[in-house]
């Protein structure tokens, strides 16, 4: 009985230090063993460990328990009776007896630990290994979920900022189109009474020229509400920028600090009010009159119009407005109409910018800017507008309609069109188209009085052109013997600048219009350009009007 309990109490010290192995190194009953006979089969033999007969046949014998389990006779027939070492084997097999394989597994590993101190280190280092790598796939884990939920949380944002910015664009665009809405009701009588004049008895022509007129008279007054805007910002930051100059120079004053004053951004938009009550007319001018060389023709019609509303109310827009080309009305409308803004300078337009305390009007009415050196300056000119349509056949029939309005151009030629500016109006507008080939087109101001409101046109040829650009050229000092001093007998041609440069343009293929904010008093210098041309003549059909 004594010797039962003995037993017992032996193998539960023993199930006790299996269990404390498997914890202690963190591997399963299985991977031990199958870790305990790789490292025999590879370090049996060699300095590591060193087996006597009986340990290498026990170990043979728990192997063969824990993979097959009791033993048989089957399993040892193949042993002959000379065999001594396969009956030495099949007898420490017998002697297990009823072991169980989990059983056999542990004796094998403590009989292994026990016999070669290695095996422990061993082990050591695969927990150590497995701790490490469990370590780096908890870190990987950790890490994919903030991943995954910093992009949930990049989503939600993107989510909410897309929603706020369709929100504004939805909001912006009521309060563009209830804008629009309103002008359209302000402007129709008047833009309807213009499209019977110009379309008679066709209704459909006369309701797309009414819609065309709305649409560019909105984007009109848009740009000039922007522009105040702008101008209202600059001044603010102006204010901004001298009140810290102040700042900074009392605080140098106080504590001789070196200037650190840096400006802000002005990020808030001004207040902004409704749309205005009345808006400004389209005044169509008479067509111009045409003179070849010195001769002359009276103006020929004349419409009246309403005085012009140069103030315009503010209107708000939640999102910050940045300033545009200026898109003004059409005078003429034929189907399928597109519009290319070609900016050709940075200048803003002197109607919408604050008069500088130096300028004054000179005594002929212009705008004029005085230097130190009591010399006359001319201010920045604005950009000019420049759109294109297809309707080009319409646009030749209703000009044939009309009185001199189509030139023919000879080859080498360049006709001028002089255009003085008139009392009333505000800007110019100008289109024009040509018969199979392309012309050169250019627009210049001239800083002269006017003197009366005939429009004419001066042809010359190259040679001409060529005799008057160095006469204007900047080595005016030097002078040539050749020409003699018919030059010096000539008064002084005005100042003018360059509005559009002259380039050649399809207009054969598309009507070229364009239009521009009156500078001041002067006249306006429609060049049209057949100069390249040595043998083909083109036929210029044109229109000139002023708006108030």
């Amino acid at each position: 009985m004594s010797s039962s309990m003995t037993s017992n109490s032996d193998i539960s010290t023993d199930e006790n230090k299996s269990l404390s192995v498997t914890q202690q190194y963190g591997f399963s009953l299985d991977n031990l063993f199958d870790m305990a006979r790789q490292f025999l089969k590879e370090k049996q033999g060699s300095r590591a460990i060193q087996l006597k007969y009986d340990e290498k046949l026990r170990f043979v014998a728990l192997s063969k328990q824990a993979t097959i389990g009791k033993w048989e006779a089957s399993h040892t027939e193949n042993v002959g009776l000379l065999d001594v070492v396969g009956n030495d084997r099949k007898q420490s097999w017998i002697t297990l007896g009823d072991m169980s394989k989990e059983q056999a597994k542990e004796e094998f590993i403590k009989l292994l630990l026990e016999r070669c101190p290695m095996f422990q280190h061993h082990l050591e280092a695969h927990h150590v290994e497995n701790e490490e790598k469990d370590r780096l796939k908890k870190e990987d884990e950790a890490r994919r979920t903030l991943e995954q939920e910093a992009q949930r949380v990049r989503q939600h944002e993107l989510e909410q900022v897309s929603h706020l910015e369709e929100q504004n664009k939805k909001r912006e665009e009521f309060q563009r189109k209830q804008i629009q809405e309103a002008l359209n009701q302000q402007t129709y009588p008047q833009f309807k009474t213009y499209a019977e004049q110009q379309f008679k008895d066709n209704r459909q022509a006369q309701d797309e020229l009414i819609r065309q007129l709305q649409e560019q008279h909105f984007q009109q007054y848009m740009q000039q509400v922007y522009q105040q805007q702008l101008n209202h910002q600059q001044q603010q930051q102006q204010q901004q920028q001298q009140q810290r100059r102040i700042k900074t120079n009392m605080e140098q004053q106080s504590t001789n600090l070196p200037s650190s004053a840096t400006l802000l951004p002005n990020n808030q938009m001004p207040p902004l009010g409704p749309a205005p009550t009345q808006l400004p007319p389209v005044v169509h001018p008479p067509p111009q009159s045409l003179t070849n060389g010195s001769k002359s023709l009276e103006e020929t019609r004349t419409e009246s119009a309403v005085p012009i509303q140069n103030q315009f109310e503010s209107l708000s827009l939640n999102s910050p407005l940045q300033p545009s080309a200026r898109s003004d009305l059409s005078q003429s409308k034929f189907p399928s109409v597109q519009i290319n803004n070609e900016l050709s300078g940075s200048q803003q337009s002197v109607d919408d910018n604050p008069i500088d305390n130096e300028a004054a009007m000179n005594p002929i009415g212009d705008l004029s800017l005085s230097s130190d050196d009591g010399t006359r300056e001319y201010p920045n000119l604005a950009p000019a507008s420049m759109w294109t349509r297809k309707d080009i056949k319409e646009f030749k029939d209703a000009v044939r309609k009309e009185k001199d309005a189509v030139i023919k151009i000879g080859s080498g030629e360049t006709v001028t069109v002089r255009v003085p500016t008139h009392e009333d109006g505000r800007c110019i507008f100008w289109e024009f188209a040509t018969d199979y080939y392309d012309i050169g087109f250019g627009l210049y101001f001239e800083w002269s009085q006017v003197q009366s409101n005939t429009v004419t046109v001066h042809v010359s040829d190259s040679s001409e052109e060529e005799e008057e650009d160095g006469e204007d050229g900047s080595n005016q000092e030097k002078k040539d013997i050749e020409k003699g001093s018919r030059s010096s007998n000539k008064p002084p041609k005005p100042y003018q600048d360059e509005i559009v440069p002259i380039f050649r343009r399809d207009s054969h293929e598309e009507i070229y219009a364009g239009s521009h904010p009156y500078p001041g008093n002067g006249v306006y210098l429609l060049k049209f350009d057949n100069s390249y041309s040595l043998w083909r003549s083109k036929t210029l059909y044109y229109r000139v009007y002023y708006s108030r």
